[in-house]
């Protein structure tokens, strides 16, 4: 690119990415229901509209270094609990 004379900076949060929308500098860009929902409910973005159907997404894993342990351990008994008792499925489909 920067032999075009173009530069590229990279978007870092989902605001930047509805900000850029919102004013014709980007056309689209992915992002999962769940991390767009509350800034796109804000006013500012009421004339941006999400595109259905939804693409498939990928499963997301939680990674813990070894010296966490004790806490990847207790995240692990929660998440556990939550799926146990359906509180995992209604997040999910709350989501969607």
């Amino acid at each position: 690119m920067k032999e075009a004379g173009l530069s590229a900076n990279p978007l870092t949060d989902i605001e930047q990415r509805l900000k850029m929308t919102k004013h014709k500098r980007a056309d689209i860009f992915l992002t999962t229901p769940l991390l767009i929902s509350s800034t796109l409910a804000k006013p500012e973005y009421k004339e941006l509209k999400i595109l259905a159907p939804v693409l498939n997404t990928n499963d997301y894993f939680s990674y813990f270094f070894q010296k966490h342990d004790a806490a990847a351990r207790k995240y692990q008994q929660v998440f556990q609990e939550i799926k146990q008792n359906s509180m995992y499925k209604k997040i999910i489909s709350e989501k969607k």
